[in-house]
């Protein structure tokens, strides 16, 4: 069903928006396994965003293939969770100067 759908979205933003500008499908994975996450990267996603810090982290190394972003804002609380965030900005940062 998941690689159904991927492939669906895909082919109705293939042209683009209204004004022929491209669209980037980003598939938010909140409550999603590293194993459906993976399935929709196959299927053709390569933008993926999750919103919860402890999410985000617990399956950050078992998912490849896609860009990882983190959506929404950061709860106070999680403050101090936010290495993992850092890192990835960083590692985003170095793929883009290769």
């Amino acid at each position: 069903m998941i690689e159904v759908n991927v492939k669906k979205l895909l082919a109705e933003i293939k042209g683009g928006n209204c004004f022929h500008e491209p669209v980037t499908l980003v598939a938010a994975t909140k409550t999603r396994t590293a194993e459906e996450i993976n399935r929709a990267i196959m299927a053709g996603v390569t933008e993926i965003g999750e919103n919860r810090v402890q999410e985000f982290t617990a399956k950050y190394d078992e998912i490849v293939g896609a860009n990882r972003h983190f959506i929404g804002r950061l709860q106070t609380n999680m403050e101090n969770e936010k290495q993992p965030l850092d890192d990835l900005k960083n590692d985003e940062i170095t793929k883009k100067r290769e």
